[in-house]
């Protein structure tokens, strides 16, 4: 949603109900309760909406939980220009009556990262959190499976589908960061392969929380005092 302004879809691999909380390719399979998927219809995400990835300084940040839209890798060689690229295509997703800014930059939305995997994996883990790789720190969460402190079986994190995170294995590195539901783990991506998206969006300070569990039964609610 840009400005209240609902986003329209432009392919069939874009939700064009995203301010809704739609996936890519979105068609619920009602025998498995999934929604949309990338890549892969063998792998749909199974979760919807934006929901609160966590929350920092008494501020909320959003995360969607699935994926509006399926993003191809456009230089599978440049780290920077796809990171890049990606925090671009977020913005679309900003709707300026919920944040600081007018949702012209990153300030107030980009892809989610490392540094928001880190966050993320904290709230889970209840202390300290993960990062993706070691070029970013320890402990990290590559190829690691079955780990409930890198999300494994948290749909926030483990969503049943395929998404890009924008970040980089290393500074030199051709390989790009990606969820792979065939495994549950963070793992290398080469190539121009669409995976998901996923915008964060920082809301403003005047928004706080007011109930949930933060599940996707019992999801957080938000109101905003402006």
């Amino acid at each position: 949603m840009k400005d209240g302004i609902p986003v329209t879809g432009t392919s069939d691999a874009e939700s064009g109900n995203s301010c809704l909380g739609y996936n890519a390719n979105d068609t619920l399979d009602t025998n498995s309760n999934t929604y949309g998927y990338c890549a892969s219809n063998a792998y749909k995400f199974s979760v919807k909406g934006w929901r609160i990835a966590y929350t920092e300084d008494d501020r909320v940040y959003l995360v969607s939980a699935g994926s509006p839209e399926c993003n191809t890798r456009t230089e599978s060689t440049a780290n920077a220009t796809y990171i890049g690229e990606a925090n671009e295509k977020a913005k679309k997703y900003c709707n300026a009556s919920f944040v600081d800014g007018d949702c012209s930059d990153n300030s107030d939305v980009w892809a989610i990262s490392d540094t928001d995997f880190y966050k993320m994996t904290s709230q889970i883990s209840g202390g300290e959190g993960s990062h993706l790789t070691s070029y970013y720190g320890e402990p990290n969460c590559l190829g690691v499976s079955s780990n409930l402190s890198c999300g494994y079986n948290n749909d926030l994190i483990d969503n049943g589908g395929f998404y890009w995170l924008a970040a980089s294995y290393t500074a030199s590195s051709t390989s790009g960061l990606r969820w792979r539901p065939t495994t549950r783990t963070v793992y290398l991506g080469n190539g121009l392969s669409a995976y998901g998206l996923r915008p964060i969006i920082r809301l403003s300070s005047s928004v706080y929380v007011t109930g949930g569990s933060g599940t996707m039964e019992d999801p957080y609610t938000i109101a905003n005092e402006k």
